[in-house]
Formats: structure tokens, C-alpha cells, sequence
């Protein structure tokens, strides 16, 4: 888009999401989209429950269209778009995460112990007494 965005929630525009495989279409909640407008750009990113559930879009075709956007002034932004695109196989089973410069609030009032317990339960779960 050219001209800066109405981009107040909730949104004016509508984005549907169709996820297809050989002839069934789907439509996809835009609810399981993130939505991201900020001046002349609206981005979308799959996450949220789709991050969790994958296969929902493996392998299939999927179409994004958005129509309906406003610029600032409420003028029409222009005509419709598009996007075509078909979503590969990935694997997460071997994914690794590195955390760095990771704080931790602590309570003053612990001892180095339980402060010690504190941030480990934070990083890697509660741990359990045997």
C-alpha cells in the first residue's frame, strides 16, 4: 500500500485465509492468524493455535486475500490482495532453544537457596520433592 493504514482495532479490512488440498477448501479462523498494521504494511503470521497443530497447513495450498482496507483518511486503499503460496513439511522434533540474557524477578526476602530453586522452576518447570 501506498498511504498510511487505518490500522485501529478492530480492524476494518477483512482477510480471509483458505487452506486447500486437491478439491476441499477450508476456511482458516482469522483468529488463528496474527495481524500485524502499522503504516503502509499489514503483515499476517501464521501462529498461535496453528503453531500447535502443523499438519493443518503441511503440505496443503493456501490463499490469503484481503479486501476492505482503509488508508487514515478512510479512503478505499485499493483494489484487493492476493497471495498464493504452498506451505512445505518442516520437523520440530529436533528443534533446540538458546536463552540468552534470560532475568529473573526474585523476592529480596528469599535465601540463596530458594532463590536458586525459584529460577530453576522458572526455566525448567516446577521440580518436584522426591
Amino acid at each position: 500500500f501506498t498511504e498510511p493504514l487505518h490500522c485501529a482495532r478492530p480492524f476494518v479490512f477483512r482477510a480471509v485465509v483458505t487452506r486447500r488440498n486437491e478439491s476441499t477448501a477450508v476456511a482458516v479462523p482469522l483468529a488463528d492468524v496474527d495481524v500485524l498494521c502499522k503504516a503502509e504494511t499489514i503483515e499476517f503470521a501464521f501462529g498461535r493455535r496453528l503453531l500447535l497443530a502443523p499438519a493443518e497447513l503441511i503440505g496443503h495450498d493456501v490463499t490469503l486475500r484481503v479486501t476492505g482496507v482503509l488508508d487514515e483518511a478512510l479512503n478505499d486503499a485499493g483494489a484487493a490482495a492476493t497471495w498464493d503460496f504452498k506451505v512445505g513439511a518442516f520437523d520440530t522434533s529436533r528443534a533446540s532453544v538458546e536463552l540468552s540474557n534470560v532475568r529473573v524477578p526474585i523476592d529480596a526476602t528469599l535465601d540463596a537457596d530458594a532463590a536458586a530453586k525459584a529460577a530453576r522452576d522458572v526455566l525448567l518447570g516446577p521440580s518436584v520433592a522426591p
